[in-house]
């Protein structure tokens, strides 16, 4: 999400997310300045991430720690939008944007659901990597049928 998403508009903005899942901001994710910090909106944003996957039951597809082939970040980054604070709940929406060959380009938005306010956005890219061949590898059938399915994007 690049452009700047007013209050009028986070509604379609969040209709295009179908999961979300709760945030509680715990006392050790804030800093000094008092509000969270900037290291820990990604925390949010894995969380949000795995309980996605595991959601549409593709946990041990994609992040199983014996497989050789799992799904690892690419890149990811977050524009900081509010201050959240200590005792404060947040929901993590997450959504596959697009699907590749062997990559899946994610979006994020955290809300805090009271208003509702967006407090920050991410986007990031993941691989299914391939360990033994270092190398990325094709998304599987079920992997793609599961993501395709669920954000109606063909498979």
């Amino acid at each position: 999400m690049t452009e700047r998403t007013q209050t009028g508009d986070l509604s379609l903005h969040l209709a295009r997310f179908k999961f979300h899942t709760p945030i509680r901001i715990r006392f050790c994710e804030t800093d000094a300045n008092r509000h969270v910090n900037q290291i820990s909106y990604f925390i949010y944003v894995e969380q949000a991430r795995m309980d996605y996957f595991a959601h549409l039951g593709l946990t041990e597809l994609v992040h199983d720690p014996f497989s050789t082939k799992t799904l690892i970040a690419a890149d990811l980054t977050c524009e900081y939008r509010a201050p959240v604070f200590f005792g404060q709940s947040l929901h993590a929406h997450a959504r596959v944007a697009r699907m590749g060959r062997s990559s899946l380009a994610m979006e994020y938005a955290l809300v805090e659901p009271t208003g509702p306010r967006l407090v920050a956005a991410a986007r990031g890219g993941l691989v299914y990597f391939d360990h033994e061949g270092e190398k990325s590898t094709p998304l599987t059938p079920p992997i793609r049928e599961a993501i395709g399915r669920f954000e109606g994007l063909p498979a």
